[in-house]
């Protein structure tokens, strides 16, 4: 198990779902990590980049699976995000239009999903009642 706030021991492909800034104006990333293994994984958590012109668009070279349930919160920092040799930047592509669109509606999908489920929790009773 990885510690959640040191990086990993190889670098994943991920995606950006959020930035946000510190109090000194650091940026910090929302990532959901990317892995090759079981892409075909069903659920709506389960992102998955197969498409060949959108893997390229990606800079991927495999199917790709994204776990959108489970994000992390990375500072934007040397240490997280390594420039591949030759590359002047650690990002590796892009979705499309499309690629966006199908991810901010499976978004949508999962966090209605997750809303409902935390409404049926019960609620919890105060102890001087």
């Amino acid at each position: 198990m990885e510690e959640q706030d040191k990086p990993g021991p190889k670098p994943h492909p991920c995606i950006v779902k959020r930035v946000s800034g510190d109090q000194y104006g650091n940026p910090w990333l929302h990532v959901a990590y990317g892995t090759s293994k079981d892409v075909f994984r069903r659920g709506i958590e389960h992102f998955t980049v197969s498409n060949m012109a959108e893997m390229d668009l990606c800079g991927l070279w495999m199917a790709t699976r994204f776990r959108l349930d489970r994000v992390a919160l990375v500072p934007w920092a040397e240490e997280f995000f390594i420039n591949p040799p030759g590359r002047s930047s650690p990002v590796m592509g892009r979705l499309s239009e499309h690629g966006v669109a199908l991810l901010r509606y499976q978004g949508g999908l999962l966090a209605k999903r997750q809303a409902e489920n935390q409404a049926q929790l019960p609620l919890e009773e105060d102890e001087d009642e």
